[in-house]
């Protein structure tokens, strides 16, 4: 199984480091695979505690090399709670990436706490005049930040 790790995250940074400079980012220093992703930029503002500043990612499975260098930027210049960082935040920014995977069904609508949980995927049909899929996803680490319950 494969696990997030350092060098998924420096390819991140490489990659937002390399859009500022109108170049190409180098190539990463890990493999291939398929997974659900996401890509968090927190800032440190003044000693504190990092600040929440992009968060996202996709529940569909992604080449994980183009997946993080489109996340990298999407969740940097596009999450739209916040507005785009700007090159000038670089030194005070960090950067972490989660890869999903071992997927499990709930049991009931309450059944989705655990020290494990990484995301929640929820879907469900509304039948009114006509038939609706809904779907939404609640990631933990952004959650915490907003202090959403």
């Amino acid at each position: 199984m494969v696990s997030a790790n350092r060098e998924m995250a420096v390819y991140c940074f490489d990659t937002l480091v390399a859009h500022y400079n109108n170049k190409e980012a180098p190539p990463p220093a890990f493999d291939e695979g398929q997974h659900p992703l996401f890509v968090t930029w927190k800032k440190v503002v003044s000693g504190g505690e990092p600040r929440l500043r992009g968060c996202i990612g996709t529940l569909e499975a992604r080449g994980l090399i183009n997946g993080f260098k489109d996340y990298a930027l999407t969740s940097a210049l596009r999450d739209r709670r916040f507005p785009p960082i700007q090159a000038k935040e670089l030194p005070s920014l960090e950067c972490t990436v989660s890869i999903l995977t071992n997927y499990e069904t709930a049991n009931n609508y309450l059944d989705w706490e655990g020290p494990k949980l990484r995301a929640v995927n929820v879907t469900f049909e509304l039948s009114m005049h006509f038939q609706v899929n809904v779907a939404a996803t609640s990631y933990p680490k952004c959650k915490r930040q907003f202090m959403i319950s």
